[in-house]
């Protein structure tokens, strides 16, 4: 599915189509609104900034035919949240109508919906609902009428969600004339793998058994007033060579009664051949075409869905959009996430999507850290296999763009548990969340006392690993290293073989603290002058990283020193 509305009907300003934010839509795929432009940025990083966010507006429609007796409505189905953000009270959902005629009204405010003080997800899953809307002045007939949703929203991040679908304008309705004559698939399956929704090839080979989950779940709604008898069955290809068919499941018929939805399950009682195309991406593809006939004319645009099930060079949990942001907070607070090797490989690369939400972190800053194993009791015997200091979050300039930290030396990894993650050396800060899949029994944090499981949060942490050959590069804007873009402190001599001299940037009382790659803290103390000399006489050869304090304001300069 394109992420981009259809270009013929639509003139796109932020929002996103997509299939995975919405809650038992009445159709699969719906476009999106909220405080992220067409690029996955901000419209302002400042901090909890609100204003007018995302809009989509038809292309021009010719009404200059038409008559007020034609009945003309506008009809669409709306849901707030769904596995989102929910709009707050000062957040809304609008309708304008365009009129220029020999008047030139401009756009008119047609229809609007506040946001929420309750989280709307409380009252019932299913929330989507349906609005008609009459084009009811003549002012509209002309050759250039074009109606337009927008939204207010906070602007600062991904918030602030509401999700349409079943837009629709047509003569001869009624203000009651709700039903819909389709029955649809209304969301992706459910991925058939049983732990990742991605994994390299020669891993699942490897386990396949292993790694097949028991059945694959879809879901039907009947938008019909009247009940349908629907059958339904899944056509499962070599995707890279379709011609070979692996199965063909056909389904027992389902009544569907009138406005409702049904779950059906089929079991992937088949091994993917070893004999799977690939290609030069290192992918293998399965594809899985799903489909349905109600038994009954009707539009069935919404009667087939495809999805690909790839192996590529990455173990992932998540389907790769982040409905949502998971967040670490506290200096040298760690964070790890567990994958498993069913044969030895070698990790090449980390990936790690970084969400918008509320602030710029791009000034923060991490270690990079692949662990073989955690001390799960006290927290300090961990087995650390790699460490890459001063490392920054990177946004890419798209809807769910992942940032690629490849490693200085790859690690060759033993079949078994191994852990990716990071340690903050600075503020909080937030990852990609996907609310379609599930991590939390494997996502462990360090506050700084012991290691403790996640499992209680919901969703999906987006950090993957990455193996083999087919590695991008490393993501640019300061991944090889510390930028000194944030660095007001002068240190010399750097590198130093014992006393290193610092130069704050403004007299006031300092906090200077030096840290070592594992984010242990080996000096700490209070400046009161604008010049310090440290002593790293006992300290190891190595890089250190060099963080200074304001104490009154609490802003913070960091820079990165050499021990010879």
């Amino acid at each position: 599915m394109d992420d981009n509305p259809n270009p013929n009907l639509w003139i796109n300003k932020g929002t996103f189509v997509n299939f995975n934010y919405p809650i038992n839509p009445p159709s699969y795929g719906v476009v999106t609104l909220d405080g992220l432009n067409v690029n996955g940025v901000p419209y302002s990083y400042a901090p909890f900034a609100a204003g007018g966010a995302d809009t989509l507006t038809s292309q021009p429609i010719n009404l200059s035919k038409s008559k007020i007796a034609d009945s003309i409505y506008l009809s669409f189905f709306f849901e707030p949240e769904g596995n989102g953000d929910y709009p707050d009270p000062s957040d809304s959902l609008i309708v304008e109508f365009y009129a220029k005629g020999s008047r030139d009204t401009g756009w008119v405010m047609v229809w609007a919906h506040d946001g929420y003080a309750v989280d709307p997800n409380l009252d019932t899953l299913n929330k989507f609902t349906q609005v008609l809307i009459p084009v009811a002045d003549s002012m509209y007939l002309d050759s250039f009428f074009q109606f337009r949703f927008r939204n207010y929203a906070t602007i600062s991040g991904n918030n602030d969600h509401w999700h349409l679908d079943y837009v629709k304008l047509d003569s001869n309705r009624r203000y009651n004339n709700y039903d819909i004559h389709d029955v649809a698939i209304t969301n992706i399956p459910t991925r058939p793998l049983k732990k990742y929704f991605h994994m390299p090839w020669n891993q699942y080979l490897a386990n396949a058994s292993g790694e097949m989950a028991i059945g694959v779940n879809y879901s039907i709604y009947n938008n019909w007033f009247t009940g349908r008898n629907v059958n339904s069955g899944c056509i499962v290809t070599d995707y890279l060579n379709s011609i070979d068919t692996l199965k063909n499941y056909t389904a027992s018929a389902n009544n569907v009664n009138a406005s409702s939805i049904i779950q059906l399950n089929l079991s992937p009682s088949f091994s993917i051949p070893t004999t799977l195309h690939g290609d030069n991406f290192c992918r293998h593809v399965v594809n899985e075409k799903f489909y349905l006939n109600p038994g009954v004319a009707e539009d069935d645009e919404n009667d087939t869905l495809n999805f690909q099930q790839i192996f590529t060079n990455f173990f992932s949990y998540d389907d790769g959009t982040a409905e949502r942001a998971w967040g670490l907070a506290g200096l040298l607070s760690k964070a790890a996430l567990e994958y498993n090797l069913n044969i030895p490989d070698t990790l090449k690369a980390i990936q790690i999507h970084w969400a918008h939400l509320n602030q710029d972190q791009r000034k923060q800053l991490i270690n990079i850290i692949v662990w073989q194993s955690l001390d799960f009791v006290n927290g300090v015997t961990d087995v650390v296999l790699y460490s890459e200091s001063f490392k920054k979050p990177i946004y890419v300039d798209s809807s769910n763009g992942f940032t690629t930290y490849v490693l200085d030396t790859a690690q060759i990894l033993p079949a078994g548990k191994f852990y990716i993650g990071f340690q903050l050396l600075t503020d909080t800060v937030y990852l990609g969340r996907d609310m379609n899949n599930n991590s939390s029994g494997h996502l462990f944090v360090n506050t700084g006392l012991n290691w403790a499981s996640t499992i209680t949060d919901t969703g999906a942490v987006m950090m993957r690993p990455m193996f083999g050959n087919c590695i991008p590069l490393n993501t640019p804007l300061g991944i090889n290293g510390f930028v000194k873009s944030c660095s007001n402190i002068l240190l010399y001599p750097n590198p130093t073989n014992d006393a290193v001299h610092i130069k704050m940037p403004y007299t006031a009382q300092w906090k200077v603290s030096i840290f070592n790659l594992q984010g242990q803290q080996i000096f700490n103390q209070i400046e009161n002058d604008i010049m310090a000399e440290i002593s790293l006489h006992h300290a190891s050869s190595g890089a250190y990283l060099i963080r200074v304090m304001d104490v009154a304001t609490g802003k913070i300069f960091s820079d990165k020193i050499i021990k010879q």
